[in-house]
């Protein structure tokens, strides 16, 4: 889905008070976004670990959701923890 189309979901969303969701993709890993007030959140989906992100426009999102998988990854690679793959 564009970032166009996208904002169209949101306002569709906000106008008719329907609960949002989208999927985006990054290095393997996906996220679930959700639609919170003016807020998007997200987290990194089908790991254990419970990695989060947020922001107050999609373009925004999409930057905040590959940062947090890239610390994901660096973090895991500190404390010598092997990252959750995508697919498991």
């Amino acid at each position: 889905m564009s970032g166009r189309r996208f904002r169209l979901a949101l306002q569709a969303s906000a106008r008719h008070r329907c609960h949002m969701q989208k999927t985006m993709e990054y290095r393997g890993y996906q996220a679930e976004v959700s639609e919170e007030g003016e807020l998007l959140v997200g987290h990194i989906s089908v790991i254990r670990d419970r990695v989060g992100f947020h922001a107050e426009s999609f373009e925004a999102l999409r930057e905040a959701f590959r940062e947090a998988v890239d610390d994901y990854l660096d973090v895991c690679q500190i404390v010598g923890k092997s990252p959750a793959k995508p697919d498991t």
